[in-house]
């Protein structure tokens, strides 16, 4: 009866894949956040490296200009970059508070992140799309891999993700609808970008299908292994209540006999 009623609640809808029962639903979102804050520090210490391998590069390429003066080069590079790194120092603090807001606060904290974290994203990649220049036009790869790689890697529900999402994908249609000199992004970008978005949707559909699997199997196991240790607890409390019974039914058999034996004796 209880594994029946614990099926009934892991049942998914097939298109939100949100589990049928309410509270179910919220201790796998809880455990989600949980389990969240190790891939923000995989992730923050990723984009560090990322950051410092192009700021090495952007600054041996300033080196090696000899046109400029050696104490331009250097200044321009931290000047051109450095609104990025304010950026991601305010984007990941923000995602690091909002993470530990959810951990300590529970489901209904934690719906609020993945929506928040899917706004910061996509604010995110709305201005590195505002800070394309011609010279550095084809970095709209990088919004390529953030629409793809979003949702998968926070763990959002995919249609939370995804339809946030949509907003950077939407500017970027509507800036490239702009006449041909003012478009500084190659012919093929909105067509790239659109495919990384729907790419992105798809994976975090899947992801998050695989990861309620698992979350499902893991409960159903748990609730059939509570049964069996409910259930040997009750065999091993019978086993011992039918030997305290025959204990006692021994012992009152022995005093009756006792008892018999002395009234013999008497009446010899």
């Amino acid at each position: 009866m209880v594994k029946a009623m614990e099926t009934v609640n892991l049942e998914m809808n097939p298109f939100t894949l949100a589990f049928k029962s309410p509270e179910v639903e919220g201790e796998y979102l809880g455990e989600v956040a949980n389990r969240r804050w190790p891939v923000l520090i995989f992730i923050f210490c990723f984009d560090v490296f990322c950051f410092l391998f192009r700021f090495v590069a952007k600054w041996t390429a300033a080196s090696a200009d000899e046109s400029a003066p050696d104490a331009v080069r250097p200044f321009e590079v931290l000047q051109e970059m450095g609104h990025q790194l304010c950026n991601m120092a305010m984007l990941y603090v923000l995602i690091g508070l909002l993470n530990k807001r959810a951990r300590k606060a529970g489901n209904n904290a934690a719906r609020q992140e993945e929506v928040l974290l899917s706004i910061a994203m996509g604010l995110a990649i709305c201005n590195l799309l505002a800070s394309l220049r011609a010279d550095n036009a084809q970095d709209y790869v990088y919004m390529g891999y953030f629409l793809i790689c979003t949702s998968t890697f926070l763990k959002i529900r995919w249609w939370v993700g995804t339809g946030l999402l949509a907003t950077p994908t939407v500017a970027v249609q509507l800036w490239h609808s702009r006449p041909p000199p003012s478009s500084i992004l190659p012919p093929d970008a909105v067509v790239h970008i659109v495919v990384a978005w729907a790419v992105g949707g798809l994976m975090a559909y899947l992801n998050d299908w695989y990861r309620r699997q698992m979350y499902a199997h893991a409960r159903l196991a748990s609730a059939a292994h509570d049964k069996e240790m409910m259930e040997a607890t009750a065999r091993i409390q019978a086993q011992r209540e039918l030997a305290a019974a025959q204990a006692q039914a021994a012992q009152r058999a022995l005093i009756v006999a006792r008892e018999k034996a002395a009234h013999e004796a008497k009446s010899e």
